[in-house]
């Protein structure tokens, strides 16, 4: 408990261990659609992150412009497989890409907030 004691952090990065705790808790003791749930909870952590950072609560990912191109392409490609929706043979596999997809997007922005130092070692 006393090293609990000596971390001090700001509220919004106590908003995000919060999270990673409600989603790792989930992953673990989860039934049989626990992945259903994990996926939902990245991206409520995410959208959570991402709203904290815009409103100043949290500080803002800093992105190479290599990372950033990463980033806009990977979400661009997210955008064009819902966007494959419309014209799909099959759209309920396009729906799971999709939705696949949309997930992965979640933990790379959830990724791009955690990897800061204090929130890796404290992960570590």
């Amino acid at each position: 408990m006393p090293l609990l004691a000596s971390i001090r952090m700001r509220s919004g990065a106590n908003v995000i261990f919060a999270a990673l705790g409600v989603l790792l808790a989930v992953a673990l003791l989860g039934g049989e659609e626990r992945f259903f749930f994990v996926g939902a909870a990245a991206l409520i952590v995410a959208g959570v992150a991402l709203g904290a950072s815009l409103w100043g609560l949290n500080p803002r990912p800093e992105l190479s412009r290599p990372g950033v191109v990463a980033l806009s392409l990977f979400a661009a490609f997210v955008l064009w497989s819902g966007a494959s929706l419309f014209w799909s043979e099959a759209p309920d596999r396009s729906c799971d890409f999709f939705n696949r997809a949309l997930v992965y997007l979640a933990f790379l922005v959830v990724g791009l907030f955690v990897a800061r130092r204090r929130f890796a070692d404290l992960l570590a």
